[in-house]
């Protein structure tokens, strides 16, 4: 769609050391011989078009069930996808691969990015991969290693560089908060799917994605702060004035865009937190139900009363049977809630 062959090239551009495995890919751009007439497509205003190295493959995703993909090569996809808020991610463009190793787990091969790096962050739909259970397990820590050491203010003047300033600002932006989101939330403990509730909707809705309110509120800021220069406020006046109040006098030297994206990174720092406080709290009552650490406040069937704490003219009663006979070889005896009096307390 319109320069989805520069998104295309992205992609692979952002897949450093081929970490989600997204095939090689460049622009192309091809001559037609029409006769007489040579048309060059390209730079001369027709479309750019991709060209990708085709990858072998036994099927898509959704030819298969998601037991036979290995964890680690989900979780790749996935970790690809938050960081590049992918808009659409289903089992079509997945590839499925055999394992080269004769293992059982089969690889999978991400296609298809022309819906990447959006210039608008809306409520994106459900990806495929958050329906399967891989991703609400914990990723490896060689994974999170991997995303700690991106860095997308790079990443984004590479793009930019690269492929003619045809990735937008707005694209480039949504880049650095993705991948802030990702890092954020690896750190914390979060596993993908968690981090997908705060950007996917399963279906139609009114109700905006955590990510969605994330940029709204931070682009709001921003065009205010903007705003206040164009009234024609000095900068060194805002600065004194600011130092006076007590705020950080940095502020004002950064660019619009730098500060929309600390004003949502501390955004995110809080949506992560809460996300955490969410899971602990859930955890806890998990162990609760299940009755782990619990601690038995009456006794089970088969316990045995102590002898000492009867009255001496019960013991002698229980000492015989009915016929006079001796019960000393059977002391113990089986409790039955209706037994229960204030003489009798029974121990595990």
């Amino acid at each position: 769609p319109g320069d989805g062959c520069y998104k295309e090239v992205a992609a692979y551009l952002l897949d450093h050391k081929r970490f989600a495995g997204v095939p090689q890919t460049a622009l192309a751009r091809c001559d037609v011989n029409l006769g007489q007439q040579t048309v060059k497509v390209g730079k001369e205003g027709s479309r750019m078009g991709a060209f990708q190295v085709y990858q072998p493959n036994c099927g898509d995703a959704d030819d298969f069930g998601p037991g036979v993909f290995a964890r680690d090569a989900v979780h790749r996809i996935a970790i690809f996808d938050l960081r590049v808020l992918n808009c659409d991610r289903h089992g079509g463009n997945i590839l499925v691969v055999n394992p080269t190793e004769g293992g059982a787990e089969k690889n999978l091969v991400p296609i298809d990015h022309g819906f990447i790096l959006p210039e608008n962050v809306g409520t994106m739909g459900w990806p495929v991969w958050m329906d399967w259970p891989q991703a609400r397990e914990q990723i490896s820590a060689e994974q999170v290693r991997y995303v700690d050491g991106l860095d997308a203010k790079m990443d984004a003047r590479i793009l930019s560089d690269e492929l003619e300033r045809r990735i937008s600002q707005a694209s480039l932006m949504n880049l650095r908060l993705g991948t802030a989101l990702l890092q954020k939330g690896l750190r914390a403990g979060l596993t993908l799917y968690e981090m997908g509730t705060m950007v996917y909707s399963r279906g139609a809705t009114d109700e905006r994605s955590i990510l969605e309110r994330i940029v709204t509120e931070s682009i709001d800021a921003g065009v205010a702060r903007e705003g206040r220069f164009n009234e024609g406020n000095d900068l060194f006046e805002m600065e004194e004035l600011a130092s006076e109040s007590g705020e950080e006098t940095s502020n004002w030297s950064e660019t619009t865009e730098d500060y929309i994206f600390k004003y949502a990174s501390r955004l995110l720092d809080d949506h992560v937190k809460a996300a955490i406080s969410v899971k602990v709290k859930a955890t806890v009552g998990r162990r609760l139900l299940s009755g782990t650490g619990r601690v038995r406040s009456i006794p089970e069937f088969g316990t045995s009363l102590k002898p000492s704490r009867m009255d001496s003219k019960r013991r002698a009663a229980l000492s015989r049977s009915e016929d006079g006979s001796s019960m000393a070889k059977a002391p113990i005896q089986r409790f039955s809630p209706s037994a229960v009096t204030e003489n009798n307390v029974f121990h595990e």
